[in-house]
């Protein structure tokens, strides 16, 4: 396996660290968002991941990274995506949304 990363804060061991984030999406199997001590980027301006057809995003956003959730069911059901694991969702607590039932869906952390 050959990991990227990309932090705009700071930088990633130079043996996986990818400058470009939009490259690294659209070359990963797997994608993890797990930013950590970032404020809430509500309403701010969002990646849209061009990842590889069948790639699994985990979302690990901790309210400071949020990619939208209905985005996310529609590239799980056309397969532009292999599978998700929400973490996080537009709305916190989430609302009941078709994703949660959908398959592929890897895991909802909902506490």
């Amino acid at each position: 396996m050959t990991m990227l990363a990309y932090d705009p804060v700071t930088a990633p061991p130079a043996d996986v660290r990818c400058t470009d984030l939009q490259n690294s999406l659209r070359r990963s199997e797997v994608i993890t968002l797990a930013p950590a001590g970032v404020q809430s980027s509500s309403g701010g301006p969002r990646t849209a991941p061009a990842p590889l057809t069948g790639a699994i995003l985990v979302n690990r956003g901790c309210g400071g990274l949020i990619v939208d959730t209905d985005a996310m069911h529609a590239a799980l059901h056309d397969g532009r995506l292999g599978g998700v694991g929400p973490d996080v969702f537009d709305t916190e607590p989430p609302t009941h949304h078709p994703l949660i039932d959908s398959q592929g869906v890897l895991d909802v952390l909902t506490v």
